[in-house]
């Protein structure tokens, strides 16, 4: 998909989106942008400061309590959102670039995915923890741990991920 071409303040016409755009908000009008707005710096370096705490506190837990596939779960869902938010901060400064848009659609696409798998672990563990004894048996039976599925479940759905995001992309002419 060609996207069309946009009048500058100068006169001079220009791409204002995919790999080859070259509008600055010096010379194109905020409405030619992806999003019609520029990312608002302030609240974009909040939230990657925020998810950034929550990543320390997780790891100050996990540590302590010894539960590894949900520390690393979560600090992945985390680092992602940081990435994501940190891109949107690039985009800021312009809001035309290309690769920090695709990185934090992305980013911010599979971050959920981490958390998913996180909550997953957490919920096998509690079930192993708090069922009743013919359900223990059950497990025993068909071996299901949370801490082993997990290594199962990523590999469909972070990829499945990055196909919904090539989609998005490709749809807004990337």
């Amino acid at each position: 998909m060609v996207r069309p071409l946009i009048q500058g303040f100068d006169g001079e016409y220009y791409q204002s989106f995919g790999k080859h755009a070259n509008c600055t908000l010096e010379v194109c009008p905020i409405e030619a942008t992806i999003y019609k707005y520029n990312p608002s710096k302030p609240v974009n370096t909040a939230l990657a400061v925020i998810f950034g705490l929550i990543m320390v506190g997780h790891i100050y837990l996990g540590v302590r309590w010894k539960t590894w596939g949900y520390m690393v779960s979560m600090i992945l869902g985390c680092l992602f959102e940081i990435a994501g938010y940190a891109c949107r901060i690039v985009l800021h400064k312009n809001p035309f670039k290309f690769i920090p848009f695709v990185v934090q659609t992305v980013a911010l696409t599979i971050a959920p995915i981490f958390y998913t798998a996180g909550i997953y672990v957490t919920l096998s563990a509690s079930i192993s923890h708090f069922a009743p004894a013919p359900v223990q048996e059950a497990q025993e039976v068909g071996k299901h741990d949370g801490g082993h599925n997990i290594l199962v479940e990523l590999p469909h759905e972070v990829p499945l991920g990055l196909m919904i995001n090539h989609h998005v992309v490709r749809s807004v002419g990337g």
